[in-house]
């Protein structure tokens, strides 16, 4: 566009520089096209190059200018640039505005309008273009060429379309991607590929594109990598990543490429080339072959790679502040990236050769040497103060490059073995020119690494003063040969780019720096010999090289020292004679014994003391030349070194094997013990060895002369001042707390529990928590005391009253409510009365004990102290009530066992007592009875019985319970119940106690309901069964006669009727039949009786009944029972008699109705026969049919009734027997009856031969009619073979209807035919065989079983078919299956070969393939993408919508598709899995939420550590990546990988957040609460006072967004975290070096910890009594200083005296002021110490009696050690020279 009006800018340029009218225009134009505001101009021209850029567009040669900005970001600045910035770097909403200038040179400001023009356009111009292009221009253009008027020239169209595809291929350059040039000439042809192959226009423009893509190809094809980065001019800058995005955007590219080159436009266009001959047709080709495999290549390339990417992407988070971590870091990664490597060189098709793996090895190469290098700051090297700490990070940095170099050979090696198996090259060794940069790179950091460490061995002279006669000219030249070295080092060092300067400059560099070494080298050799020359003796050249310390090993040192090796050896031999000579002389004495120490303590110090003074010389020779040894005076003398070491260490070694012998087995692990101990039964005990003490002695100088002290034996002796009196303690604790347990009952535990579970937990740390090692000891063992006495001393009172309450019910059992005053027998209302006055007289004499019993408890409540309320004390008061319920139990067991001594049989047999009571015997309807009765049997079973109160809490009256069924004392009339009367009282002494627990009512039922009380009862009830069982014994005794009462006399005779009919059957009885001769004759009377003999049998039996009932006995003794029979004899006779008669009633009924019916049987045919016959007739067919049925009757019964005439006369017989004959009418049909017989079997063979001739005719007749329906059954069997049914082709409706119709035809034969027989049979003839009939009705039954199938399974079929398919029972439906198929398999075996049965068959195994399938698709993991795919499958489509019969399920024939639908099905449920994981892990981390507890200092929110989130990140990230390698996780895949990076971040900032956490508050209190570390640490102060601030502004944000996902992913958070975590750590650093200084001023302060060691330094300053508590951490057994008191009552600053942990006070020689730096006072009272020992130890030994005992004890102890051992040394030394 043109220059547009300036009056619309209104803004101003207040920069000075930016003045000039022409910027103040250029900005109008630019807020005008682009949006921006001045502020954004402004802030552009700050940077000097957008200055340049515009001054050289406005005043110099520069023709444009190209401004951009986007006005919808408001983060986006503005750019300024005289090239256009490339697409990449521009937002989709950017605009670009270009300045052009007309004119050459500069640019005026009159003329400035119009000598620049303007051009906008948006930073995507040729994207927008091409839309133009294709959706307005070409279109029409199109259009217009098919028009039929005002048609386009097609030349224009190609223009157009060229254009199009010009523009087309340059945005993809512009994006870095390849995009084809379509062919335009294709564009709206219909024609086919034969047609426009013979269009030779078409052939040149096709042509003419294929060039280009072959061009295109072409260069995609060609970069290659080590091309792409051999450009870069520093090849450290890039890394391994950078061949990663390689291969992906090549990848990306020529995937983008094949899809082009599969369109439709080019595929056409290849097809016309090839049909039209072209020679282009072959290079297309074949670089569409090479574009697929670049493809191939590019895409599995970039696919192996991907593992590398987090690898190196961790190590390159570090950015520019690499720590030891991070070096650590990568060291730790060099394995297993070559391992990943290696792996991707054996599995990767593409990435294999040595070509491409030294590409990203070179690379890997660059990013190690890159990392090091910022690692290796020269600029941190040179203000390191310890160049030990450079030194380091150099070592490190050598590891790193030959851990390098050793893991690239170890895969080399493993290549060439494994490359046979995996078909590769190995790896050769040109691939080492890939590590060469690193080899390269390690050189120049050994040869740095050694500069620096000879710089740290010259600066650690700097400190050094020599003495002697040369002493301070000699320091002077050592002081100016450190500060020449320091120089020249820093100016080394400071070279710019050392680690990468060239080969020939860094050579320069090292050779200037070794010459000037050389000469310092010699200077101090100089400096060393003149040392050595000046001392006298061998200590004083050993403090020389000790002095010089590493400066010795240099070479040109050691060989200047060489001048001086024999001086040096002849001292050192002198030195090694007079110590062996020392050595032989003491040693078989354990050494030089001492007076205060044990021997074997003595004799380790004495042989250290001769190895310090021989090993020390020699190795500073040794250091300081290694040769100095090797000639033959040094061999000499270091064989004698050697020889005097090993017998030294042999010596040590000997002592404290022998000391260590027996500690190693006895006191190892003993203070490891806790200090109590359970022994049997949760006993406790003190758990201390007495063998500990025994080793104390030795071991507390070991400790004394700082001698090594097994671990077991040093624990001992710590403890050994207070383990004495903690032993004694503990055991008394431990003797009263094992009775307190020994006696304490269960229900009195929770009564005293708080006492006793503070007891408890007390001891448990004795038990498991507190050794004796442990601090804490004394107050254990003195709250263990006071709990113990307090828990035993409130158990003994309430046992006494409980003894009280046992006392009471005890009495209870000597009193017995049963007793029998008379040994004779009573009626049972005499026994009533006796019983009811004992028990009257004695139940009111134990109410008393009753309420005593409650007093009782009440005491015991009071005494615990317990709310009546309260679970404990209801436990307990159940505890005492089960114990007096007990005792109650016991005195009814008194009662109860009385009473069954009175129905003892043995005991009443030893007194001769009488029977107790008299009763009788009668027959009751139910069998022979005892009045009173016996219980019944099942109120006799005992074991299940129980005593309840029928009339609730009053217990009057008691009864006994059997199987829910409950019966009075009044009620029951039976021995039962008069037992239970005599129980009733005994039982109420329960009821005389109210319950103790509070509630409503007594103890009736829990008395007797105890196991005692039980016992009793049980054996009562044992002797009362044992008289029952004989009462019913004596019952049973009339069993054998049961049948008598059992069953009525008509009863009696049916079963035996029956059981001899049975037995006539073949059959048996259940009851034996009365016995018969078996030679007897078994004559029966009719069907229905048995024979004549069984019941002449049965009625003598009766007979003989008779006589043993009236052979039993009239009375009967029965232990305790006396029974009167009579009653029951006289019933029993009477039973017998009504027996009798019925049995001969039975005979005279069947032998008069036999006759009766043989009479009208002849009757009947001899009228029959007497019937006339005539041809002549009417009914002549039917009156010969007539007669010859009679005849045929007579036939068939003439056996029946000739066999009849013997059994009744028999019965008449039997009658007469037992006196009851028959009537006399029905005796005078028995004796004509013979000879009627005999009349009429004669009439029957008269009337046969009168009726021969017509019998004749009417046979032949019967014959034909048979012949007929033979034939017509044959027709039919033959009909049916081949019936439709059995084609199975018509419906069962039909069938149905075919199959009635012939079962009426073959129905109407089989009648026809069972008449004919008939009347063969009537007329004597051969009866006609039914076989084809039968044959027919078979092959029609079969029919019907199969058309019965058939229509069942169709009906279930198609019942199923209509369901809802997903409502279904499908496992229903299969075992109706399975069903249908067993029917099917069972039809008839004939039916097997019908089409009709194996279509039905057919039917049934498709439906059960079905099912299954059925089955398997309703499986909830069924998405709509598997229903998809199941259409496809099977090829049917349908709607899953609604509720879908299972008919169109089946339609999808899925049993042709079982693989394929199993298959799935399964991918289905495999992918539920994965959802239903993302799912769970969705709602796992929606759950959890951080939690926060207040500091109790600051009151800033502090993050608790989220143990729960972090198991499941570690759990859920296992999980995640076991999805991601599953191969269903496809659909999945996106959500998958976006929870990894979830869980990733989160334990990143949590992680982080922690640590954080607690560096501040450690760090807290430290900068916040000590004013003296403010002072001291300003910079660090606040440095940390900014980090504490956005600390707790950060805590207060989170408490307000908890949920972990929200905390975890607040925008800046990680940031944050890491950038306070790195300051933090600077504080921590400083802090360090603080305190350093202040520990080498008082070293003693490095026995105190860094807390501590703050807490003296904040403190000191503002109290010096504040440091006192710390005094015992600095020496040894300092507890605190006494001070001067002043004059306010306060105490000063003036220590007097010091305090030992013993109590032992020491006076100082001169008051001590504590004043001045803490550090600074502290040193200075050592020196106190030290002189007031020293004075008291002089005044001391200086008095006349300082050999008295008084005196020794009037001094502290040490130095009362100290006299005794001076006064034991004058003592020995006296002795000796009394024996010189």
């Amino acid at each position: 566009m043109g220059v547009g009006d300036e009056d619309e800018f209104d803004g101003e340029i207040d920069d000075s520089e930016t003045q000039d009218e022409r910027m103040q225009w250029l900005q109008s134009r630019v807020q005008l096209s682009l949006g921006a505001n001045a502020e954004s101009f402004r802030k552009c021209l700050e940077q000097d190059a957008v200055r340049d850029t515009l001054l050289s567009f406005l005043d110099g040669k520069s023709r444009r200018v190209v401004f951009s900005y986007d006005n919808s970001d408001k983060d986006s600045q503005l750019l300024v640039s005289a090239e256009f910035p490339q697409i990449q770097l521009l937002t989709a909403g950017a605009k670009l505005l270009v300045a052009l200038k007309l004119i050459e040179g500069g640019v005026a400001v009159s003329g400035i309008n119009d000598e620049v023009t303007f051009t906008e356009m948006a930073g995507d111009s040729i994207e927008q273009m091409i839309h133009m292009l294709e959706d307005v221009y070409y279109p029409l253009i199109l259009h217009g060429t098919e028009a039929k008027y005002n048609k386009v020239p097609r030349e224009f169209l190609f223009e157009t379309q060229e254009v199009l595809s010009i523009a087309s291929v340059a945005y993809g350059m512009v994006h870095s991607r390849t995009r084809f040039a379509l062919p335009v000439a294709l564009s709206g042809e219909t024609r086919s590929v034969e047609l426009l192959a013979q269009d030779k226009e078409i052939v040149r423009h096709l042509e003419s594109a294929a060039v280009g893509w072959i061009r295109q190809i072409k260069v995609a094809l060609a970069p290659e990598p080590e091309d792409v980065f051999r450009t870069l001019a520093q090849p450290p800058q890039v890394t391994p990543l950078n061949e990663i995005t390689f291969w992906r955007h090549r990848a990306d590219d020529l995937l983008g490429l094949a899809n082009q080159l599969d369109l439709p436009q080019v595929t056409s266009a290849i097809e016309v080339l090839e049909h039209c001959g072209s020679t282009f047709w072959t290079p297309i080709v074949h670089m569409v072959q090479r574009v697929e495999e670049a493809c191939e290549e590019a895409t599995d390339i970039a696919k192996v790679l991907t593992p590398l990417e987090s690898q190196i992407s961790r190590l390159l988070d570090t950015g520019l502040d690499i720590d030891d971590d991070a070096m650590d870091q990568l060291l730790a990664a060099i394995k297993p990236f070559f391992h990943t490597l290696f792996l991707i060189w054996k599995t990767s098709a593409f990435y294999c050769s040595e070509k491409r793996l030294a590409v990203v090895i070179r690379l890997l190469s660059y990013m190690y040497i890159k990392q090091c290098s910022v690692f290796l700051n020269m600029t941190d090297i040179l203000a390191e103060e310890k160049q030990e700490t450079s030194i380091a990070r150099f070592d490190k940095v050598l590891s790193i490059t030959q851990k390098f170099r050793d893991v690239f050979e170890s895969y080399m090696l493993r290549s060439d073995a494994e490359a046979r198996s995996c078909e590769r090259q190995p790896w050769s060794s040109t691939l080492r020119i890939a590590i060469a940069p690193i080899e390269t790179f390690e050189e120049r950091c050994n040869v740095i690494c050694q500069s620096v460490q000879a710089w740290a061995m010259y600066l650690s002279m700097q400190d050094i003063e020599l003495t002697g006669v040369d002493g301070r000219s000699l320091t002077t030249s050592l002081q100016q040969i450190v500060f020449d070295i320091d120089t020249a080092v820093r100016h080394t060092l400071a070279t710019p780019g050392l680690l990468f300067l060239e080969e020939a400059e860094f050579s320069s560099l090292y050779f200037s720096f070794r010459e000037l070494v050389g000469e310092l080298d010699r200077r101090v050799s100089s400096v060393l010999i003149r040392a050595i020359s000046n001392t006298v003796s061998l200590m004083e050249i050993f403090k020389i090289f000790v002095t010089f310390g590493p400066m010795v090993n240099r070479l040109t040192v050691r060989q200047a020292i060489k001048q001086k090796h024999f001086d040096l050896l002849q001292a050192f031999r002198s030195e090694l004679s007079e110590v062996n000579e020392l050595f032989n002389k003491h040693k078989a004495d354990g050494g030089v014994a001492s007076a205060n120490m044990p021997p074997t303590s003595a004799a380790v110090c004495w042989a250290r003391s001769l190895v310090q003074r021989i090993q020390q010389p020699f190795q500073a020779f040794s250091d300081a030349d290694p040769d100095i040894f090797l000639s033959e005076e040094g061999a000499n003398c270091k064989a004698l070194y050697m020889n005097l070491m090993r017998a030294l260490e042999e010596f040590e070694v000997d002592s404290l094997s022998t000391f260590s012998k027996d500690i190693d087995t006895t006191a190892a692990s003993k203070l490891k013990l806790s200090l109590l101990s359970q022994e049997a039964e949760n006993a406790l005990a003190v758990n201390f060895d007495p063998a500990i003490v025994r080793l104390l002695r030795e071991v507390k100088y070991f400790l004394q002369l700082k001698l090594e002290v097994p671990e077991s034996a040093s624990a001992i002796y710590d403890k050994s001042e207070t383990l004495r009196t903690q032993t004694g303690n503990l055991q008394l604790i431990v003797n009263m707390t094992n009775k307190v347990h020994a006696t304490l009952l269960d229900v009195e535990r929770p009564l005293i529990q708080a006492k006793l579970s503070e007891l408890d937990e007390i001891l448990s740390k004795g038990l498991t928590g507190l050794t004796w090692r442990s601090h804490g000891v004394a107050e254990f063992i003195q709250q263990s005391m006071v709990a113990a006495k307090e828990v035993w001393e409130t158990l003994s009172t309430t046992k006494n009253n409980l003894n009280e309450i046992d006392r009471i019910l005890a009495s209870w059992k000597e009193q017995l409510l049963f007793s029998r005053t008379e040994q004779k027998t009573y009626s049972l209302d005499e026994f009533k009365t006796l019983h009811g006055s004992l028990v009257e007289s004695r139940v009111g004499d134990f109410s008393k004990g009753a309420s005593q019993i409650q007093n009782l408890l009440q005491s015991n409540m009071a005494l615990f102290g317990a709310a009546r309320s309260s679970p404990s004390w209801k436990a307990y008061v159940a505890y005492v009530q089960n114990r007096v319920v007990g005792n109650i139990a016991k005195a009814i067991m008194s009662n109860i066992e009385y009473i069954g001594d009175q129905l003892d049989d043995d005991k009443l047999a030893h007194v001769e007592g009488a029977p107790l009571l008299d009763i009788k015997a009668e027959l009751l309807p139910s069998g022979p009875s005892l009045a009173p009765c016996l219980p019944p049997q099942e109120r006799m079973r005992l074991p299940e019985a129980e005593i309840v109160d029928v009339d609730g809490n009053e217990g009057n009256t008691i009864c006994l319970v059997c199987d829910n069924d409950t019966m009075s004392l009044d009620d029951d009339p039976s021995l039962g119940g008069l037992l239970r009367g005599w129980m009733q009282h005994p039982a109420m002494l329960g009821a005389l106690v109210a319950r103790l627990d509070g509630s409503e009512g007594d103890l009736f039922m829990d008395a007797l309901g105890q196991k005692d009380a039980q016992g009793s009862i049980s054996r009562l009830w044992r002797l009362f069964q044992t008289s029952c069982g004989k009462a019913k014994s004596f019952l049973d005794s009339y069993n054998s006669l049961d049948f008598l009462w059992k069953q009525s006399a008509e009863e009696d005779f049916q079963e035996f009727v029956e059981s001899h009919l049975g037995q006539a059957k073949g059959g048996s009885s259940s009851r034996p039949s009365t016995p018969t001769p078996t030679n007897a004759p078994q004559v029966s009377l009719d069907s229905s009786l048995p024979p004549l003999a069984d019941l002449d049998a049965k009625l003598a039996s009766f007979a003989k009944v008779k006589l043993s009932v009236q052979a039993l006995p009239n009375m009967m003794l029965l232990g305790w029972l006396r029974v009167d029979a009579k009653p029951l004899k006289s019933a029993l006779n009477t039973w017998v008699s009504k027996r009798k008669l019925t049995f001969t009633n039975a005979v005279t009924e069947s032998a008069s109705r036999q006759l009766q019916e043989m009479h009208s049987f002849m009757k009947d045919v001899n009228e029959g026969l007497l019937r006339p016959v005539q041809s002549s007739s009417p009914d002549f067919i039917e009156a010969l049919h007539h007669t010859l049925h009679k005849i045929q009757d007579c036939k068939m019964r003439s056996s029946e009734i000739e066999k009849s005439f013997e059994p009744l006369r028999k019965a008449a017989g039997l009658l007469s027997k037992y006196e009851a004959p028959l009537d006399e009418g029905i005796s005078k049909l028995l004796e004509e009856a013979p000879s009627q017989w005999s009349q009429l079997q004669k009439l029957t063979l008269q009337t046969k031969e009168r009726l021969e001739t017509p019998c004749e005719a009417e046979a032949q007749n019967i014959k034909r009619q048979a012949s007929e329906l033979v034939k017509q059954a044959k027709d039919m069997c033959l009909q049916l073979s081949t019936h439709s049914i059995l084609q199975g082709v018509i419906s069962t409706d039909e069938s149905y209807r075919l199959l009635a119709g012939l079962h009426e035809d073959l129905l109407s034969l089989e009648t026809g035919i069972k008449a004919i027989n008939d009347q063969e049979r009537l007329f004597e003839l051969v009866v006609t065989d039914t076989l084809d009939f039968r044959n027919a009705r078979t092959t029609l039954l079969d029919m019907k079983k199969v058309i019965d199938a058939t229509d069942m399974i169709d009906l279930q079929f198609k019942r199923w078919k209509l369901e809802s398919w997903t409502e279904l029972d499908i496992e229903l439906c299969v075992d109706e299956c399975r069903k249908l198929q067993k029917e099917v398999k069972l039809l008839p075996k004939s039916s097997k070969s019908w089409n009709s049965t194996k279509s039905v068959e057919e039917t049934v195994r498709m439906m059960m393939l079905a099912l299954p399938l059925v089955q398997s698709l309703r499986s909830p993991s069924m998405r709509d993408r598997h229903w998809l795919q199941l259409m496809r499958v099977t090829g049917v489509s349908m709607r899953f919508e609604g509720k879908l019969p299972l008919s169109a399920m089946l339609d999808l024939q899925l049993h042709k598709h079982q693989e394929d639908v199993g298959s799935l099905v399964d991918a289905a449920q495999k992918e539920l899995v994965i959802e239903n994981n993302i799912k769970k892990l969705e709602a796992v981390w929606n759950s959890f939420a951080l939690e926060f507890v207040t500091h109790p200092d600051t009151h800033v929110p502090l993050l608790q550590t989220p143990d729960a989130a972090i198991e499941a990140w570690e759990e859920h990230q296992v999980l995640l990546q076991s999805m991601l390698g599953s191969r269903f996780v496809a659909h999945f895949f996106d959500e998958v990988s976006e929870w990894q990076g979830k869980i990733a971040t989160i334990e990143s900032v949590v992680s982080t957040w922690i640590d954080l956490q607690r560096k501040w508050v450690r760090l807290q209190a430290i900068f916040v609460g000590s004013a003296d570390i403010r002072v001291q640490l300003p910079e660090d102060t606040k440095r940390f006072d900014g980090v504490d601030e956005q600390f707790r502004e950060m805590m207060q944000e989170a408490v307000e967004s908890t949920a972990i996902l929200d905390a975890c992913f607040v925008p800046g958070r990680q940031d944050l975290l890491d950038d306070l975590t790195a300051r933090l750590e600077k504080c921590e650093k400083a802090l360090a070096d603080y305190l350093e200084t202040k520990r080498v001023i008082f070293p003693r302060f490095y026995f105190v910890s860094s807390a501590d060691l703050l807490d003296i330094l904040s403190k000191a300053s503002a109290s010096v009594h504040s440091v006192i508590k710390h005094l015992s951490k600095c020496f040894d057994n300092i507890q605190k200083l006494n001070f001067e008191q002043a004059a306010s009552g306060q105490l000063s600053d003036t220590a007097l005296s010091m305090v030992s942990k013993e109590g032992e006070t020491v006076a100082l020689a001169d008051p001590f002021v504590c004043e001045g730096a803490v550090e600074i006072w502290l040193l200075n009272l050592v020196t106190a110490m030290r002189v007031s020992l020293k004075t008291m130890l002089t005044n001391a030994v200086g008095t006349s009696a300082w050999l008295s005992t008084a005196s020794i004890l009037d001094l502290c102890a040490q130095l009362s050690l100290c006299i005794v051992q001076i006064r034991w040394t004058m003592d020995i030394d006296l002795a000796f020279d009394r024996i010189e």
